[in-house]
């Protein structure tokens, strides 16, 4: 999925992280609370231009984002995303990011054998913010290629996944028909972070 070298920044609500990584490893990481034109130029100098092949990839780790599911009948997929663009165009906030998952159909209960699944669609968006909008800027001014801007919180349901087995291995609660795990995070950019997955 990621080039052998890539460019990560964290956006949070208390700064940003750069990240630079070969492979496994990361080879530059510099953590900034602010985004002058001093600190655009020593980015641009030491860490865009010297690795101007590593594409970014943005990542957002801030508070003003929110998820909300929605369960669409069983239609085509082409029609699927049409319903979903209408629903998100008339959606009256206009100025945040927003963008959609199709979550894996789910029949309905009491559906005949081989009858359509209905459609869950997870609908996702994150506030604009000054500091965000500045960082987009500066990134799209830079020679490097941005591949996408990212919600952390979506992204580490890939970590629960490799974590989830572990876990129920490692429980001592018998009862395991409750599915729903708290995972806790703390770093520079947000400071401590709780995303509950069920």
């Amino acid at each position: 999925m990621f080039a052998e070298q890539n460019i990560i920044v964290t956006i949070g609500n208390y700064g940003a992280v750069v990240a630079l990584h070969e492979g496994d490893e990361i080879k530059t990481k510099i953590f900034l609370d602010e985004l002058t034109d001093t600190v655009k130029a020593d980015l641009k100098e030491n860490v865009f231009s010297k690795n101007s092949s590593a594409p970014i990839y943005v990542l957002l780790d801030t508070v003003d984002q929110s998820y909300k599911k929605k369960v669409y009948p069983s239609v085509r997929r082409g029609d699927l995303t049409r319903i979903i663009k209408r629903d998100m165009a008339s959606d009256g906030d206009k100025e945040s990011m927003k963008n959609y998952i199709l979550l894996n159909p789910k029949k309905t209960p009491g559906a005949a054998k081989g009858s359509s699944a209905r459609w869950e669609c997870l609908f996702i968006s994150s506030s604009n913010s000054e500091m965000i909008n500045k960082w987009i800027s500066f990134l799209l001014d830079t020679s490097n290629r941005l591949i996408g801007v990212y919600m952390l919180p979506i992204e580490t349901f890939s970590l629960f996944k490799l974590l989830k087995s572990n876990i129920k291995l490692q429980s001592k609660i018998q009862d395991k028909k409750n599915d729903i795990y708290c995972l806790v995070m703390q770093n520079k950019v947000s400071g401590i972070r709780q995303v509950a997955f069920s």
